[in-house]
């Protein structure tokens, strides 16, 4: 559901319109990207099983730490809150948090049974969505259509703040003078 991530993050990026969009979608893949450093190091693990076409080739045996959601409870909580101490903007860390634990959300959707709920709880949840490739095309298709359809709306009333305002300001009189072409 890596599209539904991203699209949460975009969406994210219109109601929080003060956090930039690289943090939305950072948050809405951290627990992706800390399965794969999870993996790397030996903590988590998952299995192959040949012949159950791309959309169920990797058996999630063991991805709490990175996908349950106590952890991404956790994860959301650090985000925020180091997010929070860096720009002191209190919507902004809660919507990070709010980002992290979509995550867990959409998984639960997505995937077959592998999510638990915390780190050494055997029980697993999750809807199987995967399982139908038709089904999967319809509702991430829809999700990140909406996601785009958001930011794009949003994106059309900003303007860029910062160094890139001063080059899009500088471009703009230039152009007006007839000294861009």
């Amino acid at each position: 559901m890596l599209v539904g991530h991203i699209a949460v993050g975009l969406a994210a990026k219109r109601i929080t319109p003060r956090v930039s969009l690289g943090t939305t979608v950072f948050a809405a893949v951290l627990p992706d990207l800390l399965w794969c450093v999870f993996l790397l190091a030996g903590i988590e693990h998952v299995s192959l099983r040949p012949g159950r076409g791309a959309v169920n080739y990797l058996a999630a045996s063991d991805i709490a730490f990175s996908h349950s959601l106590l952890m991404d409870v956790v994860w959301g909580g650090l985000m925020g809150a180091a997010y929070f101490l860096v720009r002191r903007y209190a919507r902004g860390a809660w919507m990070l948090f709010a980002i992290v634990m979509s995550h867990w959300l959409l998984d639960f959707v997505a995937h077959g049974p592998d999510m638990a709920l915390a780190p050494g709880f055997d029980r697993r949840f999750g809807l199987g969505l995967w399982n139908s490739v038709a089904a999967t095309v319809v509702v991430e298709g829809g999700i990140w259509l909406l996601a785009i359809i958001v930011y794009a709306v949003y994106a059309r009333v900003t303007r860029p703040n910062g160094a890139m305002r001063i080059r899009v300001l500088d471009r703009h009189r230039f152009s007006n003078a007839g000294m861009v072409r």
